[in-house]
C-alpha cells in the first residue's frame, strides 16, 4: 500500500512509524518547512510534557464536549500505552511530580531523535520544503496529492498538518485548506493556550510579576464556572501563566459573541473571606499604626500592594483608621479583583488551535474522512484541544497511531 502522510509532527511522525509495521507499505512523508518537528521541539519549553498519569476515563472529559470521541484514540494507545512506545525506542520517561510525564533526559529533542532514527530504519521517505497544493479526488475517493510541481498517487492519505498557531514553528492553514476543498466542514479556528489581552491599564503596569497559588474564571452571567488555579504572570499587554492560557480557548470562543469577557481573580486561592477579616482585624490591634499598602506587602509584591492600595485611595491609610466599608472593598479586591479581557495574544502566540475538522464528519474508531474514502485526519487539525499537561501532546500521538493503522478496507 502507498500511503502519504502531510506534517512531519508528532501526528504525523507516529502515524509514519504506525504504519511501517506493515512492511509491505510504502510511505511519503510530505513536510512544507526545512526540518521536521519544530513543534514538538518547542513543547513544554522544549522539555516535551508527554502525557500524564490519569487514567482513559479521568483524561478523556479534559478535552470538553469534544472528549468523548478521542476514547477509541486513547484506548488503542494510552498514556501507559504511549509511554511503552517512548521506552521501545530508547526513550525513558519519568513522572516528575505525581501527575506530568516528560521524558527522563528533560529534552524533546531526544524524542524527535529517537522518532527519527525509527523513521530512517524503516525507509520512510521524508520531502521537504514541499507544500501539497491539492488532494486528487475521483468518484469520493482520494488517490493522491499534488504539489507545485508533481502528482504522487497514494491508496491513503494522511492529513496531520497541525493547527494554526505560532507559524514560525510552521503553523498555518495549509490543511484546513485541503480539507475543506474536499468538502469538509471547517469549524472556527480560534487561537487556544494563550495570553490573554486586558482592558485594564494597572495589569500592565505590573509587567514581570508573577502571583502565587491564585485561582481564575470567567466571570459571565449563565456561564458554567470553570475554576483554574496555579501561578499567574502580568505581562506588558495583559496576563500569562497555565492557568490564564488553560481559558484562552473558551474565551476565544465568548469573545465571538462578547467585546470583552471578565474573569475573577482570587489572587491568593489559600486565603478565604473569613480569613482577611481576621488579618485585617490582626493589624488594627497589632499594627494600627502601619499603612494597609505596608502591610499587603507581607502578602504580595511592593507594586501590586501598592496599584491595590491606588485603586481604593487608601495608598496612605493606617490600619487603625480603616473602615468597615473600606475593609469590605479591600477584601472584595483580594478575592475577586475583575480584569476584562479584550482579545488573547492570538495564533502568533497560541500553542494550539481550537477548532479544525467537523468530529461528524471524521470516523472516531478510524479517523477516515466519512465523506471522502483513503483521507484519514491525525492531531490538530482535527476539531480536538486540551489544556496544558501532556493532552495535546497525547492526542496528537493517539490519533497518529489510529490513522496510521491497516484496517480492513
Amino acid at each position: 500500500m502507498k500511503i502519504i502522510i502531510i506534517g512531519s509532527g508528532p501526528a504525523g511522525l507516529m502515524a509514519a512509524l504506525t504504519a511501517a509495521k506493515d512492511k509491505d507499505n510504502e510511505i511519503i512523508l510530505f513536510e512544507k518547512s526545512s526540518s521536521v518537528g519544530k513543534k514538538l521541539l518547542a513543547t513544554g519549553g522544549g522539555r516535551c510534557n508527554l502525557t500524564n498519569t490519569l487514567n482513559i476515563n479521568e483524561f478523556y472529559p479534559k478535552y470538553g464536549k469534544q472528549g468523548r470521541f478521542t476514547l477509541s484514540a486513547l484506548e488503542q494507545l494510552s498514556p501507559t500505552k504511549l509511554c511503552q512506545f517512548m521506552l521501545d525506542i530508547g526513550i525513558e520517561t519519568t513522572i516528575t511530580d505525581g501527575f506530568h510525564i516528560f521524558p527522563k533526559s528533560g529534552s524533546a529533542l531526544d524524542i524527535l531523535n529517537a522518532m527519527m532514527a525509527e523513521i530512517n530504519k524503516q525507509n520512510i521517505k521524508i520531502i521537504l520544503n514541499t507544500v501539497v497544493e491539492k488532494l486528487i479526488i475521483k468518484e469520493n475517493k482520494v488517490y493522491g496529492i499534488k504539489t507545485d510541481n508533481q502528482e504522487y498517487v497514494a491508496d491513503k492519505v494522511i492529513l496531520a498538518s497541525g493547527g494554526k498557531g505560532y507559524p514560525k514553528l510552521g503553523g498555518s492553514s495549509i490543511g484546513y485548506n485541503l480539507a475543506k476543498c474536499a468538502g469538509h466542514t471547517i469549524k472556527e479556528l480560534l487561537p487556544g493556550l494563550a495570553g490573554l489581552v486586558s482592558k485594564e491599564e494597572w495589569v500592565k503596569l505590573c509587567t514581570g510579576i508573577a502571583l502565587r497559588n491564585v485561582e481564575i474564571s470567567i466571570n459571565l452571567p449563565k456561564y458554567r464556572k470553570k475554576i483554574e488555579q496555579g501561578d499567574i504572570l502580568f505581562t506588558h499587554n495583559g496576563i500569562s501563566g497555565i492557568p490564564v492560557i488553560n481559558l484562552s480557548a473558551e474565551i476565544s470562543t465568548l469573545l465571538l459573541k462578547n467585546k470583552t469577557v471578565p474573569v475573577r481573580v482570587n489572587i491568593h486561592k489559600n486565603i478565604t473571606v473569613s480569613d482577611w477579616q481576621n488579618i485585617i482585624q490582626k493589624w488594627r490591634t497589632k499594627s494600627g499604626k502601619k499603612t494597609i499598602q505596608n502591610l499587603l506587602c507581607e502578602y504580595f509584591p511592593k507594586k501590586i500592594s501598592k496599584l491595590f492600595s491606588l485603586n481604593l485611595n487608601i495608598e496612605s491609610k493606617i490600619a487603625a483608621h480603616l473602615s468597615q466599608n473600606e475593609e469590605r472593598k479591600l477584601i472584595d479586591l483580594l478575592s475577586n479583583t475583575i480584569i476584562n479581557i479584550v482579545k488573547t495574544e492570538g495564533f502568533s502566540k497560541a500553542m494550539v488551535t481550537r477548532g479544525g475538522v467537523s468530529l461528524k464528519e471524521i470516523n472516531p474508531k478510524t479517523l477516515e474522512s466519512k465523506l471522502l474514502q483513503n483521507l484519514f485526519f491525525a492531531g490538530e487539525i482535527i476539531d480536538i484541544d486540551g489544556p496544558c499537561g501532556g493532552y495535546n501532546l497525547q492526542w496528537a500521538f493517539s490519533s497518529g497511531y489510529i490513522a496510521g493503522k491497516n484496517f480492513e478496507f
